[in-house]
């Protein structure tokens, strides 16, 4: 078994129209655009890989995101931003509005979720509760040998978290962040999301 973040876009769970999307992407465009297709040893930005390093060795299989949900939210309350948990453990961050995005009210909810599907080689000594994830970067690609990489959603995670970091100056619109748990075994973080702790419409 060999995991890698593959040359495409990661998935970061806004759906939305071409041009909603380009503006919320402003700051990790360059990653879109470019680091993908080369990994450089230096991975930037360096926002988004530092937080993928921190997520690799967090423990967070199906049912088990104790760990990732408590690293997401001392980032958030580092950075003096709201944070709301529901019955189902899912956590809600939220970011005003920064740059010339501040002209806008109405928020973008950006979702991603954060377990991951935990599996290794059979002949491969791993313990998901505590062991992290080892990875090589080899010929541009992100790899795992010997287990799953978690880049979904682990990538869109540390995307979410890249966008806390962002300064002041950015151009973004009011963002909910919204991170579920147990996605991977049935949805069933998303599926007892409490909505009425959400103002936006646009996911």
């Amino acid at each position: 078994m060999t995991a890698m973040i593959p040359r495409s876009c990661a998935p970061i769970g806004i759906v939305a129209p071409l041009r909603l999307v380009l503006f919320l992407l402003l700051p990790c465009l360059e990653w879109v655009t470019e680091t993908i297709a080369a990994l450089p040893p230096a991975l930037q930005p360096g926002d988004v890989w530092r937080h993928f390093e921190a997520i690799l060795l967090t423990p967070r299989c199906s049912g088990d995101e104790a760990a990732m949900a408590s690293y997401v939210r001392r980032v958030a309350e580092g950075r003096g931003l709201t944070v709301q948990s529901d019955a189902a453990r899912n956590i809600i961050v939220k970011r005003p509005a920064s740059g010339e995005g501040s002209s806008f009210s109405e928020p973008v909810i950006i979702q991603t979720h954060l377990d991951m599907v935990c599996e290794k080689n059979s002949d491969w000594s791993h313990d998901w509760a505590k062991d992290p994830i080892s990875t090589v970067l080899r010929d541009g690609w992100l790899i795992a040998e010997n287990t799953t990489l978690g880049a979904d959603n682990g990538i869109g995670v540390a995307i979410a978290l890249a966008l806390m970091d962002s300064p002041q100056t950015a151009r973004l619109p009011p963002l909910e962040l919204v991170f579920t748990v147990e996605e991977e075994t049935g949805l069933f973080g998303a599926e007892g999301l409490d909505v009425s702790l959400l103002k936006g419409r646009r996911l």
